[in-house]
């Protein structure tokens, strides 16, 4: 079994300044049985379904696999699933690798992400929202389950923060407010809603114009030429742009975040 120690939802480079940091999120799997319940084997063995709710903590979405339960959507929650998929029939779990696995899953992801939140693409950018993705632990292959489990989660930098709304648009039209707006904070540039102690705050987004993946130094170059222009403190702002595999799916957003004292 390929080792899926990476992670991935939105795949992104960062910079602060002129320095490029890669980044993105994270993944975990988990499901709920019926006590004494037979499930037969296959690629569907123990499928996790849309619309469940769980709360984890981050720590736990850094892991390929978990179990954490499913509890009631009415109770506070941290996650809510919003696409279930399967790995390709083409791909098999002891020979694919990481990003191979990463673009089926972002495939499916993303549409349902994009369904989730509503609005535009530079308002999904700004947000502390973004998704977690999950495959079946070891157990769960060795029953032949194949799918791939997709939550959306709320970022509060090292820590998950309870969803505020389940139905679609989750997101408010712009300006964002700070529960859920997009901060950075920490050494690590760690995503978090601006409600939370932050140092960068997401300040304007700009649809990218390139016409193929422009490769990290042209971007690099790119916010340097835009970002200072669009923050509120040009001498110290960050940047976040897509990666090869955002690119590929569509993505054509970059945020400037501006420096901010607290």
């Amino acid at each position: 079994m390929t080792k899926f120690s990476g992670r991935i939802s939105r795949t992104t480079a960062r910079l602060a300044a002129a320095v490029i940091i890669t980044g993105g999120l994270a993944a975990i799997p988990a499901t709920v049985t019926t006590a004494n319940a037979v499930e037969p084997d296959g690629p569907h063995y123990q499928e996790p379904t849309v619309g469940q709710c769980r709360n984890y903590t981050s720590s736990a979405g850094a892991a390929d696999s978990n179990g954490s339960p499913v509890i009631a959507c009415s109770t506070s929650h941290v996650a809510r699933t919003i696409a279930v998929l399967q790995l390709p029939s083409w791909l098999e779990w002891s020979t694919a690798s990481y990003d191979q696995v990463s673009l089926a899953m972002a495939k499916g992801c993303q549409p349902a992400l994009v369904q989730a939140l509503g609005r535009t693409e530079i308002v999904r950018k700004m947000s502390a929202y973004s998704y977690v993705w999950f495959i079946p632990n070891a157990a769960q292959r060795d029953h032949g389950a194949r799918w791939i489990r997709c939550d959306v989660i709320r970022r509060g930098g090292r820590d998950l923060l309870p969803i505020l709304k389940d139905s679609a648009p989750m997101l408010p039209s712009a300006p964002l407010p700070n529960s859920v707006a997009k901060c950075l904070v920490g050494e690590r540039f760690l995503a978090t809603a601006c409600s939370r102690t932050h140092q960068y705050r997401a300040t304007k987004g700009f649809t990218l114009t390139n016409s193929s993946y422009p490769g990290e130094q042209r971007l690099f170059e790119i916010a340097k030429n835009r970002c200072p222009k669009l923050v509120s403190t040009p001498r110290n702002w960050y940047a976040s742009w897509p990666g090869k595999i955002g690119w590929r799916l569509g993505e054509r957003v970059m945020v400037c975040y501006s420096h901010r004292s607290n």
